[in-house]
C-alpha cells in the first residue's frame, strides 16, 4: 500500500466538525476526528456554531438541519445527485477501517464543501480520490457486491460463512473474508449500497441475496449488535 498522507492538524479557530448519524462509518469516523484534533459534534450539540464542514453519515431526519456549513454527503442510500438533487454538497464514501475515502461531486458542489472534505478526510491520515457519482461510488460498490455474492452462497448451502471467507483470504488472496468486512461494515449499510445501485441501474446483479434482507430484518447486522455472519458477542461484552 502507498504511505498514508501526512495529517494535518486542524487550525484552532475552525476545528469544529459536525458528524451526523447513528451508523458504524459514522462512529468510526467521530473516533478517527477526536484523535486527529478536531471538536467533533453532533447536530444537536452544534446548534448557532459555524462548523468547518458537516459529514452527513445518515442524518435523523427529524433532528436538527445541517446547515450553515459546507456539506459532505454519505453516498451510500443513493447517489450524491439524488441524496442532494440541486444542492451543493460535495459526496463521499468510506468503509469503516479503510485507508481510502472516495469523493464525488455535482454541477452545484461549491468549491467550499469539496475543499472541505478533501482538508478533513486528509487530515484524518486518508487517501482521498475523486470518482464519478453513484451509489456507493467505486470501492463500496464493488465490495457490496461482493459480499452479496457470498451471501449468496452462505445462503444456497455452498458453504458457511467461515468457509466461504477462508476460501476467498487462502485461494483469492483477499485480505479479509468478504463476510468477515461485512459484519465489520455493518449489513444494513451493505443492504442499502445494494439496494440504492438497484433503484439508480435497474439491473439484476445488484438484487440483494435473500439471507442478507433477513438478517438485517432481524437487527443482525455485524459487529456492532454483536452478531453477523460470524459470532461478535465477545467483542460486545
Amino acid at each position: 500500500d502507498p504511505p498514508a498522507p501526512a495529517r494535518t492538524a486542524p487550525p484552532a479557530d475552525d476545528g469544529l466538525v459536525v458528524i451526523a448519524g447513528d451508523t458504524m462509518i459514522a462512529e468510526d469516523l467521530r473516533g478517527a476526528a477526536a484523535a486527529a484534533g478536531w471538536d467533533v459534534r453532533e447536530p444537536a450539540d452544534a446548534e448557532g456554531e459555524l462548523a468547518m464542514l458537516c459529514v452527513d453519515c445518515g442524518a435523523d431526519p427529524d433532528g436538527p438541519p445541517l446547515q450553515g456549513a459546507p456539506l459532505a454527503i454519505l453516498c451510500a442510500q443513493g447517489a450524491l445527485a439524488d441524496l442532494d438533487s440541486g444542492g451543493s454538497a460535495a459526496g463521499f464514501h468510506a468503509l469503516p477501517g479503510s485507508g481510502l475515502v472516495e469523493l464525488t461531486r455535482g454541477e452545484g458542489s461549491s468549491p467550499a464543501a469539496c475543499a472541505g472534505a478533501e482538508r478533513f478526510f486528509a487530515s484524518l491520515g486518508r487517501h482521498t480520490a475523486w470518482v464519478g457519482d453513484a451509489p456507493g461510488l467505486v470501492l463500496g460498490r464493488i465490495v457490496c457486491q461482493i459480499v452479496n455474492e457470498s451471501a449468496f452462497a452462505v445462503g444456497e448451502g455452498v458453504g458457511c460463512a467461515a468457509d466461504v471467507d477462508t476460501g476467498m483470504v487462502l485461494g483469492l488472496n483477499h485480505p479479509r473474508g468478504p463476510l468477515q468486512w461485512a459484519d465489520a461494515i455493518g449489513l444494513d449499510h451493505v443492504l442499502a449500497v445494494l439496494d440504492a445501485l438497484q433503484e439508480h441501474y435497474r439491473e439484476e446483479r445488484y438484487r440483494a441475496a435473500p439471507l442478507l434482507r433477513r438478517m438485517v430484518a432481524e437487527g443482525r447486522l455485524g459487529a456492532a449488535t454483536g452478531a453477523g455472519f460470524h459470532d461478535h458477542a465477545a467483542d460486545c461484552g
